[in-house]
């Protein structure tokens, strides 16, 4: 049984909200959602760590933490931890930058459009 504080990876082959197909994703349990079936991931330092720029560009546009996501729970299994606090934190500082970044290029971008 599911519950709140599990380490868990996501399915091999799943796909995303985004139609991306996704591999080797892993984290922890947040939130349960009994009702609705899903549940909300923390996900780990490898998975962030490993988040395309494009996924990055979609959790911008949709204003959402881009280190959590909602995975059905069909789309999960439970698993062993497999990072540190320490190296989420790491990751957690290194998406930060990275988001920074995109966010520039994406104001660049519109100001673009906008001078055309």
């Amino acid at each position: 049984m599911l519950k709140k504080g599990n380490y868990i990876k996501i399915k091999q082959n799943t796909k995303i909200e985004s139609g991306e197909i996704i591999n080797n994703w892993a984290g922890r349990i947040e939130k349960i959602y009994k009702k609705e079936k899903c549940c909300l991931v923390s996900l780990d330092a490898q998975t962030i760590n490993s988040l395309s720029d494009s996924f990055l560009q979609g959790a911008i546009e949709k204003d959402a933490e881009p280190f959590k996501y909602i995975f059905n729970l069909d789309d999960i299994v439970l698993s062993k931890r497999r990072d540190s606090d320490k190296e989420v934190m790491i990751a957690l500082e290194k998406l930060s930058s990275r988001v920074i970044d995109l966010e520039k290029e994406i104001e660049k971008e519109q100001y673009k459009i906008k001078v055309m």
